[in-house]
């Protein structure tokens, strides 16, 4: 019985020794899904709004500054858009947007430890930009009883950058080495108006990223 709490020590070390620093560079692989949704202004036409599910694929390079603050530099292929329902002089009718973005952010970024450097956390928050690679929009009616769809690509007057602010939170456990698993939320507000159709304006993103995927140390 006596070896046991040596034992337990020896175990313990071998986890910090296989577990990279927390002040040490990271590149991340992430992958998730998107909850899109849009702010419309034009409440006089809109009976309401809803989210659609999308993707998000992409690269995050996390760089530590000191005392626990980094910097988490990210590009990503973002999918983006929501659902709209519409009121006009024939009735009602659904749009649903789907606008496809390259986008990069520039995050600051504050570590958490919570198992030495075996598990950890951090919060990150800062500006994001949307460069518009395709738009379409679905319009959903009613036509002798039956839903119509039809597609057509989004307004040419409108903003093709999607700036705006992001913020989030995440966890990362570290497996063996120098390879770990990166969990984490990360919520995106626009604030360019796309104006994806004639009949709204101040058309502005609202993104909820649920992402997960794998994380490297480099140092």
């Amino acid at each position: 019985m006596k070896r046991l709490p040596a034992s337990l020590f020896a175990g313990a070390l071998l986890l910090l020794a296989c577990s990279p620093a927390s002040a040490q560079a990271t590149f991340s692989l992430l992958g998730g899904v998107n909850i899109a949704s849009l702010d419309v202004s034009a409440r006089d036409i809109v009976e309401d709004t809803a989210a659609l599910r999308r993707m998000s694929v992409g690269l995050a390079l996390s760089l530590p500054v000191g005392g626990g603050l980094g910097l988490q530099l990210g590009a990503s292929m973002a999918q983006k858009g929501g659902s709209v329902l519409v009121r006009d002089s024939a009735g009602s009718n659904e749009s649903r947007i789907r606008a496809n973005y390259f986008e990069v952010t520039a995050l600051g970024r504050l570590g958490i430890p919570l198992l030495g450097s075996f598990v950890s956390a951090h919060v990150v928050g800062g500006p994001a930009l949307g460069i518009e690679t395709s738009c379409d929009v679905t319009l959903v009616f009613g036509r002798d009883g039956a839903d119509v769809e039809e597609s057509e690509d989004c307004a040419d007057d409108r903003d093709r950058n999607d700036y705006g602010l992001a913020a989030g939170a995440g966890v990362e456990i570290w497996l063996a080495g120098r390879l770990g698993i990166s969990l984490g939320v990360l919520y995106t507000l626009g604030l360019a108006d796309l104006n994806t159709t004639e009949d709204t304006s101040g058309d502005r993103t609202r993104t909820l990223t649920l992402r997960g995927g794998l994380v490297l140390s480099l140092g």
